[in-house]
């Protein structure tokens, strides 16, 4: 892997020094790191104030840090989810692609995020709230200022379509107010911390440098689903669906697509 196809293959401008990978970018750094901490809480994470932190490095920038250094959230991870035949049979369903990344599959999402948050060799995330997204170019359905709440809600913007090399996520905080569902038949509930940990799936493949709108963009439209990077989408959906089970809900997602989302945890 060259670690630095995160930083638009250029590490001596697009850095991260401090090896914190997520910044609070957005105007209410504060709100926004409100919004991050109430999704662990939604899981049984009730100490996490006592986590995680919020500091700002020497040029100003507010980021997440996790206190007390590795171990800190996965070794307080609650593992009934981990044993039941749902989850099991939810894992299953995966490509081959994901089922031989050792580091990601089968994992929870104390792990994963404290991975992000450690890790000092992939591109930073750069996590806000807001109603719009802001890229460098149209890509597809891709606007250079576009509504994220037309996009479901929440955005990952790839490094190579941010003017840092960072990756980008930004989710609509309003979006519980809006009665939205992932699919069409209304069994999958959308709420900001659903669409929080679904994105942070996405920046995680962007991290290892599994794009999806770089493919797609050399591609026609029909050709989109067989020929994108199954990865880019499949870890946001993994992500997804361990913060579902942990919430103990009996739909998970099946697909990216809406039409073909729905999938009986029993």
């Amino acid at each position: 892997m060259n670690l630095y196809q995160g930083f638009n293959m250029n590490g001596v401008n697009f850095v991260d020094p401090l090896g914190k990978l997520i910044y609070l970018s957005g105007t209410n750094p504060e709100a926004d790191f409100v919004l991050f901490k109430e999704a662990f809480k939604n899981i049984g994470n009730a100490d996490i104030d006592k986590k995680l932190a919020m500091k700002k490095d020497e040029n100003g920038r507010y980021y997440i840090d996790l206190v007390g250094g590795k171990g800190t959230l996965s070794n307080s991870i609650p593992k009934r989810v981990a044993k039941s035949s749902g989850f099991k049979n939810w894992l299953n369903s995966y490509t081959e692609d994901l089922k031989n990344q050792p580091s990601i599959y089968n994992q929870e999402l104390e792990s994963l995020f404290e991975w992000i948050i450690l890790d000092r060799r992939h591109a930073p995330i750069d996590f806000r709230s807001g109603e719009k997204y802001h890229a460098k170019d149209k890509l597809l359905w891709f606007d250079i200022n576009g509504s994220v709440q037309r996009m479901g809600g929440g955005v990952t913007v790839e490094p190579f379509e941010t003017n840092n090399g960072h990756v980008e996520v930004v989710v609509d905080p309003h979006i519980e107010h809006q009665s939205r569902s992932v699919d069409l038949n209304g069994q999958l509930e959308l709420d900001t911390s659903t669409i929080i940990i679904h994105e942070f799936g996405h920046a995680l493949a962007n991290m290892l440098g599994y794009y999806g709108e770089l493919l797609a963009s050399k591609l026609d439209i029909m050709e989109f689903t067989e020929s994108n990077d199954p990865l880019f989408t499949e870890i946001a959906v993994m992500f997804e669906n361990l913060y579902r089970l942990r919430l103990n809900q009996k739909y998970l997602r099946g697909w990216h697509a809406q039409c073909l989302s729905t999938m009986r945890v029993d």
